[in-house]
């Protein structure tokens, strides 16, 4: 399974996080920001278009949300992938006003905390990604 990233450029923290977990448990993962040459647009913009047509799973960090990161769910959305929005307390109101997003994705995964990424493994464990079996949809 390859799971595609998208989230802003100012996660790299928490992006690198999230992506070396889900590494370290037998997941594949694209994360734009280490895995695109940055700096030459075309080619990042065809890289990354080629990842999500190849991608099994969306996962969208709500943190920070941008016009990037719309558009690869909305590309995403429009090729029929599956998309989960990752998102803690800070950002839900937030994401909640951004209602293309918030009702675009198939599944929320409210997280406590970046730290705490057990959660996900549960939907990919289970392939559980019916929207109706999260919290704060």
């Amino acid at each position: 399974m390859l799971i595609y990233l998208a989230s802003s450029l100012k996660n790299y923290q928490i992006n690198s996080k999230i992506a070396d977990f889900l590494t370290q448990n037998n997941y594949k993962c694209f994360l734009p920001q280490r895995d695109t040459p940055q700096g030459r647009h075309k080619l990042t913009a065809e890289t990354n278009i080629k990842a999500i047509q190849d991608s099994d799973i969306i996962f969208i960090i709500g943190k920070n949300l941008g016009n990037d990161t719309s558009s690869e769910t909305g590309f995403a959305k429009g090729l029929g992938k599956k998309t989960v929005l990752l998102l803690t307390d800070s950002e839900l109101e937030i994401i909640k006003k951004s209602i293309m997003i918030f009702f675009l994705v198939d599944t929320v995964l409210h997280l406590s905390s970046y730290s705490e990424l057990n959660p996900i493994l549960d939907i990919l464990d289970h392939h559980n990604l019916d929207r109706n079996n999260f919290v704060n949809n």
